[in-house]
């Protein structure tokens, strides 16, 4: 398992190579061998894995050290765990190893441990993972003072139990192996507004986003959704804002979410639907991480019944008919809505487009006819749909009749790109164009208006595509 001296260790989709040893070898034969292993080698594993956890879980300037995307051997230790525990959930000794890694001080343990509670402790698990949860906003909250409020009758307060937050992570600890924790409770006085409870609620979103069918799930999601769209609000307000890792780590967490759930849950992203009209920019970024877990996933309807209500949402808003370019308020989330990336990735076919290819074009028909519109959806034709049929072509026609043609053809860029979409279709396929004498006539007027605009490419298949196939 070992490659010039180097010992593998699991990455989010790959194995790495590190000289960290042992943690990350058990971390791998967890991963991929975890059921030919003897009950030896499952415990000389577990072992491995809890005391690298263990290791560091209190030492404050470590955790102060440690970058919160980093993939030290202990966060990698963290994300095995809860697999362990999946297989025997009544295993106190791994059960505190997963509670350390949950309240440990590194961020990056944190977040590792909370995503491999998610991945293998649900769906057979929920009150564990429910257990985990508490855990979280709990230490958080001792942290922040806030405490349990409720105390179990014969119990004190633990906030008056945590010594003003130095015994914190203990009393976490103890409450979730000992089962006394009131998630409900908990999660209801996470404080949000807070840096410490927002890195709360992302760990806590990865766990409860794989239980969707659990009431405080939906609570929860809907809460944290609000308060990523309040930050938006607070960094426009302070031409900043504090706390934009938390934005974007939430958002684009909830967008996985979203697209995990067994049915469309429209209530997990009303807050961002109704930041549309005020916060386009932002909404772009959702609207974009929906894009990126859908792309070869098999989430299909969830992420179509969420991209039609932004669509309506979009037409409707007061600023559609000022996207003229790309500076233009919502032309971001003009563009992310039609599946444009950052970067120019070259024609390929996205699988999660297939049979939907007429969504974009309707949604075209219902935006006004400028010219960034026409630039995002010729590069939609051109990049994203390179593999769909010429159907959508009518749309392009229909926003140049709309539209004034010199203005929409303005851009260099977009005549290029309907050229070459055009090209897939008047030498690949003309007999498709021929048969639909709408569609014939929508080629005919698009290739008129790039020749005017001065492209050569159009020049040549007007020619060919007027000209009549003599002889067959």
């Amino acid at each position: 398992m070992a490659r010039d001296g180097a010992e593998p260790y699991v990455g989010s989709d790959r194995v790495y190579f590190t000289n960290n040893g042992p943690p990350v070898v058990a971390a791998v034969c967890v991963r991929d061998h975890w059921e030919e292993m003897s009950a030896d080698e499952r415990m000389w594993c577990a072992g491995a894995l809890a005391a690298e956890v263990g290791r560091y879980s209190d030492d404050r300037d470590y955790g102060a050290s440690v970058l919160s995307f980093s993939a030290d051997s202990d966060s990698i230790a963290a994300r095995s765990l809860p697999k362990i525990l999946a297989g025997d959930p009544d295993n106190e000794t791994i059960l505190a190893a997963v509670a350390r890694s949950l309240t440990h001080e590194s961020p990056a343990v944190r977040l590792n441990s909370a995503k491999g509670v998610g991945e293998h402790l649900e769906p057979r698990h929920s009150s564990l993972v429910l257990r985990c949860a508490g855990a979280v906003a709990m230490l958080s909250n001792l942290l922040a003072g806030n405490g349990q409020r409720r105390p179990q009758e014969g119990r004190e307060s633990i906030a008056d139990r945590s010594g003003g937050g130095r015994d914190a992570p203990e009393l976490a600890r103890r409450a979730l192996v000992d089962r006394s924790i009131d998630t409900e409770g908990e999660l209801e006085n996470l404080d949000l507004a807070s840096r410490r409870g927002r890195d709360a609620a992302v760990s806590i979103m990865h766990m409860l986003g794989r239980a969707p069918d659990l009431p405080v799930t939906e609570r929860f999601i809907a809460r944290l959704g609000r308060a990523v769209v309040d930050t938006w609000t607070k960094e426009h307000e302070t031409l900043g804002g504090p706390d934009q890792e938390f934005s974007r780590n939430a958002a684009g967490g909830l967008a996985e979410v979203i697209l995990s759930l067994p049915r469309t849950m429209l209530s997990y992203c009303q807050p961002f639907l109704d930041a549309v009209d005020a916060r386009p920019d932002r909404v772009a970024f959702f609207v974009g991480s929906l894009a990126a877990h859908m792309d070869g996933s098999s989430a299909g309807r969830p992420f179509w019944d969420v991209w039609r209500a932004f669509a309506d949402r979009i037409t409707r808003a007061p600023w559609a008919p000022g996207t003229v370019s790309d500076d233009s308020k919502g032309a971001e989330l003009v563009r992310r809505m039609m599946f444009g990336t950052g970067w120019f990735e070259g024609p390929r076919c996205w699988e999660c487009l297939a049979g939907h290819e007429e969504r974009v074009g309707e949604f075209v028909g219902r935006l006004p006819p400028t010219p960034h519109v026409l630039t995002s959806f010729a590069h939609y034709l051109y990049v994203s749909g390179a593999g769909s049929n010429p159907v959508p072509l009518k749309a392009v026609a229909g926003c140049l009749r709309a539209g004034d043609p010199a203005e929409l053809l303005y851009n260099e860029y977009t005549v290029y790109s309907l050229a070459h979409v055009l090209q897939r279709y008047v030498y690949g396929r003309p007999a498709t164009l021929k048969e639909d004498p709408t569609l014939r006539d929508d080629t005919l007027l698009i290739l008129d208006l790039l020749v005017d605009a001065g492209s050569p490419a159009a020049y040549m298949m007007r020619d060919d595509f007027a000209t009549p196939n003599i002889g067959k």
